[in-house]
C-alpha cells in the first residue's frame, strides 16, 4: 500500500534515510493517509538519536528544540511543522522520555492497536501488532496492542492451561489510554473492540494513577463529545468509580409523570442535550446528584424537596476531591444549587441583577437541557428550544444588564447559608 505523503514530509524523511537512519510516519496522519484525508499534522520517529537529529536539522531547517527535553522536535519546512522522535518506550511520571532501541517497542507504547500501525516512504505499512484491519473498516476500532498478562498453571490432572490475569497490561503500564480510548468514542466517533471494552469496564480503577491535569483535560473533551450521553452510559462503570455518588442515580425511578427516564439515563441525556460547553454540561452531569438523597414517597408521586442544596453540597465536596479549581467548583455548585430556579422570558432581567449575566445564561442552557431530557415530548422540545433562543438573547442583550460576579459575590445569601462558601 503506498501512500500520499506531502513533499514536505517526504523531504524531512528523506534527510534522515539519506543520514542512514529509518523513519516512518506515525499516529493520526497513518490512519488519514490510509483514509484517503489530508492530515495537518505529521508525526515522524526514527532510530537516531536526539542530538544527532538536532545536529542534522538545525543545518538546513529552522528547528523547535523546546520539547526536546520530552524527547520531540519540530521542523519547520515550508508552511508545515514536522514532529520528529527518536524511538521512545513510554514517557516518565516526570515528563523525560525512556528511549528504546527498536521500533516496535515504541509502536507497543500507543496502546491500540490502530496506533501502532507506522509507514516508511521505502517500504510502506509496517504493522507489528495487526493494526491495519482496525483502520481500513468503514469506522475506526480500539483494540488494545498488548494481550492480557499470562502464566502457566498446572490444571488437576496435571496439565498446563494458561491462565489470564487482567488487567491489560497496556493499561496497567499506560492508564491513561483508558481515558483515551473513551474520550475517543465520545468525540471522534471510533469504535472499541469487544474484549478491550470489557476489560476497561471491568478495571476502572486503573485510572487512579492519571496525574490531575491529564484526567481533566481528557475529562473536559468526553463531556464536550458528540457522543457524551452513549458514552456515559456505555461507560457508566467508569464514571462511577471516579464518583462513586452518581452510581446511587443509576436504575433509579424518578416515580414522576414528568420524568420518563430513570435518573442516571436522565442525567445523560441531559449532558448530551445541552450545548457543547463544558461548564453547562458539568453542571447538568449533577445536577440531579442530590435526589436519591431527598427522595420523599407522597403516594401518588415523589417529592425531591431541598435536592438542589444538596446537589451542590455534593458538588463542591466531588469537585475539590478531584482537584478542580476552586473559583470554578464554587460556579458550578451555584449552577447546581439553582438549576430549578424558573428563569423564564418574563423575569430574566431581575435574575441578572443578582446572579449575573452569564450565570443566568448558563442557568437557562441548564434548564433546556434539563427538560428536553424529561420526556421523549414534543411540548417538551419546543419550550427547551424557547429556552435556548432566550440564553441567545441574554447574551446578545448582557452589556444593557446590571451584572454582577456570583461566583465571588460573598453575600449572595442562599449560596453562603447552604454551602458555606
Amino acid at each position: 500500500m503506498e501512500l500520499s505523503v506531502p513533499s514536505q514530509v517526504a523531504e524531512i524523511i528523506k534527510v534522515l534515510n539519506d543520514h542512514t537512519y529509518t523513519a516512518h510516519l506515525v499516529g493520526d496522519c497513518v490512519r488519514a493517509l490510509i483514509k484517503g484525508e489530508n492530515p495537518l499534522d505529521f508525526d515522524i520517529i526514527t532510530d537516531a538519536e536526539m542530538y544527532r537529529l538536532i545536529a542534522i536539522f538545525e543545518e538546513k531547517f529552522k528547528t523547535n528544540t523546546d520539547y526536546a527535553p520530552k524527547g520531540e522536535i519540530i521542523v519547520i519546512n515550508g508552511a508545515m511543522g514536522i514532529s520528529v522522535s527518536p524511538y521512545r518506550s513510554r514517557i516518565a511520571e516526570d515528563g523525560k522520555p525512556i528511549y528504546c532501541g527498536t521500533i516496535d517497542e515504541d509502536l507497543k507504547r500507543r496502546a491500540f492497536k490502530a496506533d501502532a500501525v507506522a509507514y516508511s516512504l521505502e517500504d510502506g505499512i509496517y504493522d507489528p501488532f495487526g493494526g491495519l484491519d482496525d483502520l481500513c473498516g468503514e469506522t475506526v476500532v480500539l483494540n488494545a496492542a498488548v494481550t492480557e498478562k499470562t502464566e502457566e498453571k498446572k490444571n488437576v490432572k496435571g496439565k498446563k492451561e494458561v491462565v489470564t490475569n487482567s488487567p491489560f497490561t497496556v493499561f496497567e503500564n499506560n492508564p491513561a489510554a483508558v481515558l483515551e480510548a473513551i474520550r475517543r468514542y465520545s468525540t471522534d466517533g471510533v469504535e472499541i473492540g469487544e474484549e478491550t471494552y470489557r476489560n476497561i469496564c471491568e478495571n476502572p480503577k486503573v485510572i487512579f494513577s492519571i496525574p490531575g491535569e491529564e484526567f481533566h483535560k481528557n475529562f473536559k473533551s468526553i463531556l464536550l463529545g458528540k457522543r457524551v450521553t452513549d458514552t456515559l452510559m456505555r461507560f457508566k462503570s467508569v464514571l462511577f468509580s471516579v464518583i462513586p455518588k452518581l452510581s446511587e442515580t443509576d436504575g433509579y425511578n424518578q416515580c414522576s409523570i414528568v420524568q420518563e427516564y430513570p435518573l442516571f439515563e436522565h442525567i445523560a441525556r441531559a449532558v448530551g442535550y445541552a450545548v457543547p460547553d463544558f461548564t453547562v454540561r458539568l453542571a447538568l452531569l449533577f445536577h440531579g446528584i442530590g435526589k436519591t438523597d431527598c427522595a420523599a414517597d407522597m403516594g401518588a408521586f415523589t417529592s425531591y424537596a431541598g435536592h438542589c442544596e444538596r446537589g451542590a453540597m455534593l458538588t463542591r465536596e466531588i469537585m475539590t476531591d478531584l482537584g478542580f479549581p476552586s473559583e470554578f467548583t464554587k460556579l458550578i455548585s451555584f449552577l447546581v444549587l439553582h438549576h430549578d430556579d424558573d428563569i423564564n422570558e418574563g423575569n430574566y432581567t431581575s435574575y441578572t441583577a443578582e446572579y449575573g449575566t452569564e450565570n443566568v445564561r448558563y442557568l437557562v442552557l441548564m434548564r433546556a437541557a434539563d427538560i428536553r431530557a424529561k420526556r421523549s415530548d414534543r411540548d417538551y422540545e419546543q419550550r427547551s428550544g424557547e429556552l435556548r433562543f432566550l440564553a441567545d438573547e441574554i447574551a446578545r442583550g448582557g452589556s444593557e444588564v446590571t451584572r454582577r460576579n456570583s461566583v465571588t459575590f460573598a453575600d449572595l445569601k442562599k449560596l453562603t447559608e447552604s454551602l458555606g462558601l
